[in-house]
């Protein structure tokens, strides 16, 4: 699927002072009611929700776009925000990123802490799996809000995502043409949408060449390229030789950690270990990594288009688009040998 190309004007989230001068009621109690805590009275919650539509009805707008990513550190990420930015920037908007630092209680502080200073819509990446907040701020609605990259499991959302399972497939398939029987897969972050569709993914490959799973290693390494490499290091010196053929990756990060480790014990990749990963970053591409191409800045564009949609009519039915991931051959896979 490809970008959808969409240009109007949106009508915003009036802030918290303007919701309060028109109602007379405190910050404090509009900040209660507004983020789904059921502590303000109906009566109250009425007021206010009248107040909002009012208020909205005017055209007013900030042109502030909120975006919220677990790890700046990590490239993937930013390579999304690009995408973002374009389209906000040809519709003169303004894009906030937060960093929830993969701590979901800072997540759910920033989100609430953007939606009070009145951003017109949110781009949230989650840290996992789904919280309560997620779920009263899905439900209340007092901001668009669009899911990117991981999927909430929440009905009645607008989410822009990739075929990850059939994207993992893709790279396990690989490996075992090559006839590897003994892959390394490093995991992500547990709970997220991502690392149990990955995984779906690489052992559906496995089952459907009918191989033989009991040379398949499993360890998690959190989606960290310093994770990755104290995993496979570890292993390696833990057991004095290495039990695996190939490392198969959920990203490019992990994968740059695993050959990392690998070159620092003196293990050639690709002639003794090949290395696969996903994502396709640009350090993927300097390392000559085999990887799984995701369309990172074309994912952020229609999450951006997403949520300027739902700005624009709240009423309009919520879109899944997921886009295709492709396999990227390069220069770390070669035959097993042994």
């Amino acid at each position: 699927m490809g970008v959808i190309r969409l240009q109007f004007q949106v009508m915003s989230r009036p802030t918290l002072k303007e919701i309060s001068a028109r109602t007379g009621l405190s910050i404090a109690t509009i900040s209660r009611a507004m983020s789904g805590s059921g502590l303000v009275r109906r009566e109250t919650q009425e007021v206010i929700d009248k107040a909002v539509r009012e208020l909205q009805s005017r055209g007013g707008q900030s042109n502030l776009i909120g975006l919220v990513i677990p790890d700046t550190r990590n490239p993937f990420f930013p390579m999304m925000y690009e995408g973002i930015n374009d389209v906000a920037d040809a519709n003169d908007m303004t894009i906030l990123q937060c960093s929830s630092n993969a701590d979901a209680k800072r997540e759910e502080k920033i989100v609430h802490r953007l939606a009070d200073h009145g951003v017109d819509g949110l781009i949230l990446i989650s840290c996992g799996t789904v919280y309560p907040y997620l779920e009263r701020l899905v439900r209340d609605r007092h901001v668009p809000i669009v899911f990117l990259d991981r999927d909430p499991g929440l009905a009645g959302v607008d989410l822009v995502t990739v075929e990850n399972r059939d994207g993992m497939y893709q790279a396990a398939k690989y490996l075992l043409t090559l006839g590897h029987r003994q892959i390394l897969f490093l995991a992500g972050t547990t709970g997220a949408s991502t690392t149990k569709e990955r995984y779906d993914g690489f052992m559906q490959a496995i089952h459907d060449s009918d191989v033989d799973a009991s040379g398949i290693i499993i360890e998690n390494a959190d989606y960290g390229n310093a994770t990755a490499y104290h995993v496979v290091r570890s292993r390696i010196m833990d057991r004095g030789s290495v039990d695996f053929t190939a490392v198969c990756a959920s990203n490019d990060e992990m994968a740059l950690g695993a050959m990392r480790a690998l070159a620092e014990l003196g293990i050639d990749v690709p002639h003794d270990v090949s290395v696969i990963g996903y994502d396709d970053i640009p350090s993927a591409g300097k390392a000559r990594l085999t990887t799984v191409r995701q369309p990172l800045r074309e994912m952020g564009k229609n999450a951006m288009y997403l949520l300027m949609q739902e700005m624009r009519d709240s009423g309009m039915p919520h879109q899944k688009m997921t886009l295709s991931a492709n396999l990227i051959l390069r220069d770390t896979g070669s035959p097993a040998r042994r």
